[in-house]
């Protein structure tokens, strides 16, 4: 990847994006399970969101704690929702979004869901 496509993920300014790691920690090394993100496009107050989890440890509950603390933050910061783009054979994906308990409205278009979370529907 090079350098500075790949600075835009390193470098956070943790007030328009963030990034939330899910880490085990085992013998004194470090590794990544999955990371939640979002970046917040101003004109509008929603941020775009993204989330991965490592193969093994899907199905385990880390990108559903991920998502819900990045919705906290997010919500700390002022931001109105989120947006995410979720392919339609991804159907955990898409039901995460709906797990989270705020209203979603979805648009399907070329075999992609555009999912829009409303945070002002409800106060978890």
């Amino acid at each position: 990847m090079p350098h500075e496509k790949l600075k835009r993920f390193v470098n956070i300014d943790y007030e328009n994006e963030m990034a939330i790691l899910a880490i085990q920690k085992r013998g004194g090394e470090e590794k990544i399970l999955g990371v939640a993100r979002y970046s917040l496009d101003k004109a509008t107050g929603f941020a775009e969101y993204a989330i991965t989890i490592g193969d093994e440890w899907q199905n385990k509950g880390i990108g559903t704690a991920l998502f819900d603390y990045l919705i906290r933050v997010a919500k700390m910061k002022g931001i109105k929702g989120f947006i995410g783009y979720v392919l339609d054979t991804n159907v955990r994906a898409y039901r995460l979004c709906y797990k989270m308990g705020y209203p979603v409205k979805a648009k399907w278009e070329d075999s992609v869901y555009t999912l829009a979370m409303d945070f002002s529907g409800k106060s978890k």
